[in-house]
């Protein structure tokens, strides 16, 4: 019965959206705090839309059915599910979808893309991407990219690329890439690279 409710709101945000605009919603709040179905751009509690258009913040759950519209704005603290691709600018929690999970600029907690799930500024906390994982700056705790993982800046933590794993700066703790593994920087602590491993200055055991 509850997914034919979540289904069922995500179909009334729809239709919001397609009638009245990509502001509407329907809001079952007292001061800000119960049920929204729509694009409310702030909610305290469960907020049910079919896709997020400048949405600011969300304390609580949200759930959408499609991507966020881009560029990905708004903060979620809690739960961000989506039935293709959640994500917010900022995602302070629980992170889950089929398809991907995406920050527009930093995912912290617990993170799990089927297919794979970015950021572009960090990832901090336990992440999964069914194929890849990525951030434009560091990833920081426990990361696991399917086929390979990525970061722009530096890796910290327990870290495991399928295929392949590189960071631009620095990789620290214990990484794992099936075929190699590399870095811009430093390497420093457990290594292991199927075919290699190798770095642009210091490696330290």
């Amino acid at each position: 019965m509850l997914k034919i409710e979540i289904i069922l709101g995500c179909l009334i945000a729809l239709l919001f959206e397609s009638a009245w605009g990509q502001h509407r919603s329907l809001n079952l709040t007292i001061d800000s705090y119960g049920l929204s179905i729509g694009n409310s751009q702030r909610v305290n509690g469960i907020r049910l839309n079919f896709r997020d258009y400048y949405l600011q913040r969300v304390n609580g759950i949200n759930l959408t059915i499609w991507k966020p519209k881009e560029p990905v704005r708004g903060i979620i603290n809690g739960l961000a599910l989506g039935l293709t691709i959640a994500g917010a600018e900022k995602v302070h929690g629980l992170a889950l979808a089929p398809v991907g999970v995406m920050g527009g600029k930093s995912l912290q907690g617990i993170i799990v893309g089927a297919i794979g799930a970015g950021a572009g500024d960090e990832i901090n906390g336990i992440a999964i991407g069914g194929l890849g994982l990525g951030s434009g700056g560091d990833i920081t705790g426990i990361a696991i990219g399917g086929l390979g993982l990525g970061c722009g800046n530096d890796l910290q933590g327990i870290m495991i690329g399928g295929f392949g794993l590189g960071s631009g700066g620095d990789i620290t703790g214990i990484a794992i890439g099936g075929l190699g593994l590399g870095s811009g920087n430093d390497l420093k602590g457990i290594m292991i690279g199927g075919l290699g491993v190798g770095c642009g200055q210091d490696i330290t055991g």
